[in-house]
């Protein structure tokens, strides 16, 4: 045992539960017995004739006590002897120097900054360098007295790209080659938690409009129930509940959920389609694979305000809703195993790449299974649909309930945002007429072409520079809080007036171009330098020297 750092000591204290000076006690006392041990070794072997080999094999000896090389045990000795059977106290960090991001706030935002970047796959010492020399909001040193700062640390402005690098690396940075490594679960974190529950609660809440109950009489419970026994009793016996693949007991059917009793006087009891697999015997002949719950009213839901705050023309949130998920996958011809059998050493011929793949994009409910079927009939009406539609869509050539995609750059693209859209669009118009009078509700993960705005959102890397030219203009926005920037001149944007990203009738010329009359500028895109107040908060942002109007 051997005290080499003070990150190894604190783990060794750690394990064996001590204090950390009791461990250094402890090692300590091994060094000094390894001292005196080999003292006893030197002066046998002087009393030996005092020859190099002799003492040598008296040092290796002794080290294999200890499992340590001989030369560690030989520098162990003459330092035991040179300091009078004593060690020297480890000076390590004593005089350790300290550093800048020994601030808590400027490590803080350091190491904020450094994982924003590896997330969006942009680190490099340079970008960590532009972030520690930025002014603002926009850089390490926010409000702290920069030159005091730097100051107090020995450092001048601006902090060089060796410097950074070298506090990459202390607050536990490496530049290495990327690998697939370790996937960080944040399955508990407090923010999925958060969204978690809410999504459930929503569920919840949207349960009762959804064909996802099943309504027997007491004489079906009871065949029910005996189905299941007869079935539990052909079964190994097992300390184990005996489940479906799916996870749903089989082995017992509980009590219903809600018992009622109709106007005629039968009873009936409502269970959750999941509470059984037999169930799934009676689900295939209901046209949606299951009932509402006996408690929804679809006149009275119609009746009750909006919980979504849609509008009350347009709502359709008193319909039975119907849930389809969405999700993508990839296919591959040779996609086989890693595991294959052999036979003497003999084993089948495998190509050394995947092959060409197909991605598949597929929607899926209980009710509809895997895609869409539609009749020639509906397809004609799902095209009369789309003839109508203001724009008119083209007439459907493929389902879109499935998607075969191949991808690649001689071939078909890649898949994107507008494929997924373009998809989701011909989807909803066969939803309209395979369940008119019923509700989508779509799920859809968080993949990256999930994310399509529409052309007017209020993107701002959508804005150009300047005004005018072929620039997208969103759509206009209401003033929910006072601008930062104050009033514009010439009129005032105050909370609850509507915000033009074109120049409206009224509006004073832009800022670039006062020169400019009402007839050249009034109908076009603003732009982005547009939006300021004054020339001097353009300058004072992130565009001095950028106007390509040549504002000051």
């Amino acid at each position: 045992m051997c005290y080499r750092s003070p990150a190894q000591l604190a783990r060794l204290s750690q394990r064996l539960t001590i204090q950390a000076t009791t461990v250094l006690r402890y090692i300590r006392s091994r060094i000094a017995n390894l001292g005196g041990a080999m003292v006893q070794c030197q002066a046998a072997s002087k009393d030996n004739g005092g020859t190099w080999p002799t003492r040598k094999s008296s040092y290796e000896a002794a080290a294999d006590e200890y499992s340590v090389h001989w030369q560690t045990a030989r520098h162990w000795v003459r330092m035991y002897l040179n300091n009078d059977s004593a060690f020297l106290p480890d000076g390590r960090g004593r005089n350790e120097r300290t550093w800048l991001l020994n601030e808590e706030d400027l490590a803080a935002r350091f190491d904020e900054h450094f994982g924003k970047l590896l997330a969006s796959e942009q680190c490099s010492v340079q970008a960590m360098t532009d972030f520690v020399n930025g002014v603002g909001n926009d850089g390490l040193f926010q409000n702290e007295a920069k030159a005091a700062v730097l100051q107090q640390f020995g450092l001048s402005f601006p902090i060089s790209t060796r410097t950074v690098n070298s506090w990459m690396l202390r607050r536990g940075g490496r530049y290495i080659g990327y690998s697939s490594g370790f996937y960080v679960d944040r399955h508990e974190d407090p923010d999925v938690i958060e969204q978690r529950h809410k999504y459930l609660d929503l569920h919840e809440k949207l349960l009762e409009r959804r064909p996802m109950f099943i309504h027997l009489q007491d004489d079906e419970v009871d065949i029910i129930r005996l189905h299941l026994a007869r079935k539990d009793d052909q079964q190994p016996k097992s300390p184990k509940t005996a489940t479906a693949d799916d996870g749903r007991t089989t082995s017992k059917l509980g009590a219903p959920r809600v018992r009622f009793q109709d106007l005629e006087g039968v009873w009936w009891n409502e269970y959750s389609v999941d509470d059984c697999e037999l169930f799934d015997h009676r689900r295939v002949h209901m046209d949606l694979a299951g009932s509402c719950c006996k408690d929804y009213n679809a006149d009275r839901e119609r009746d009750k305000s909006c919980r979504f705050g849609h509008d009350p023309v347009t709502c359709l949130c008193h319909l039975v809703l119907l849930l389809y998920g969405q999700d993508e996958s990839i296919f591959k011809p040779f996609q086989f195993s890693r595991m294959a059998w052999t036979k003497n050493g003999k084993r089948a011929l495998r190509p050394k790449g995947d092959g060409q793949g197909i991605m598949v994009s597929a929607f899926q409910s209980d009710h509809d299974g895997i895609g869409l079927t539609l009749t020639d009939e509906q397809l004609r009406a799902v095209n009369e649909l789309r003839a109508a539609a203001q724009p008119p869509r083209p007439p459907l050539t493929e389902l879109p309930g499935v998607r075969l995609f191949e991808y690649g750059k001689s071939r078909q693209g890649y898949w994107d945002s507008q494929l997924m859209l373009q998809q989701v669009v011909d989807f909803m118009d066969c939803f309209e007429v395979l369940h008119p009078g019923h509700q989508l509700l779509l799920e859809m993960d968080n993949s990256g072409c999930h994310s399509k705005m529409a052309d007017d959102a209020h993107i701002s890397t959508h804005l150009s520079m300047g005004i005018a030219g072929k620039q997208r203009v969103p759509r206009p926005v209401k003033i929910t809080q006072q601008s930062q920037l104050g009033p514009c001149p010439g009129r005032t944007v105050n909370m609850g007036d509507t915000f033009h990203f074109s120049f409206q009738e009224g509006d004073t010329p832009p800022l670039q171009h006062p020169e400019m009359g009402a007839s050249e500028y009034v109908g076009k895109a603003k732009g982005e330098c547009s939006m300021h107040t004054t020339a001097a908060s353009c300058k004072t942002l992130t565009h001095a020297g950028r106007c390509r109007s040549g504002s000051p």
